[in-house]
């Protein structure tokens, strides 16, 4: 599972790195550890906005899918983006209760 999330922030820092090729990849993959581990703490831009009020559009969803999938865990964000509806065909028991 470590691997995976690990493998997982890499990925979304790679992305963020060639939308954003302005900041630091450094401070974009603190963002986005941050994002992951859903902490709240952000290197900041200066001011007093985080790093991730100056992104574009797409950096935002990858940023928002990392709060996500961080909060749910990798596997469960997957599996229910992915998730094949199988029809599951139940039987339940018939009987007479005599009371």
């Amino acid at each position: 599972i470590a691997v995976g999330s690990a493998v997982y922030i890499v990925i979304a820092v790679i992305l963020l790195s060639l939308l954003e090729s302005k900041f630091d990849f450094i401070a974009l993959l603190f963002e986005t550890s941050s994002a992951f581990a859903t902490v709240g703490i952000s290197v900041g831009n200066g001011g007093t906005l985080s790093l991730c009020a100056l992104f574009s559009d797409p950096s935002k969803v990858i940023i928002i899918i990392m709060m996500l999938s961080g909060r749910i865990g990798v596997f469960a964000f997957l599996l229910s983006v992915f998730k094949q509806d199988k029809a599951i065909h139940l039987k339940f028991p018939e009987g007479k209760v005599n009371l």
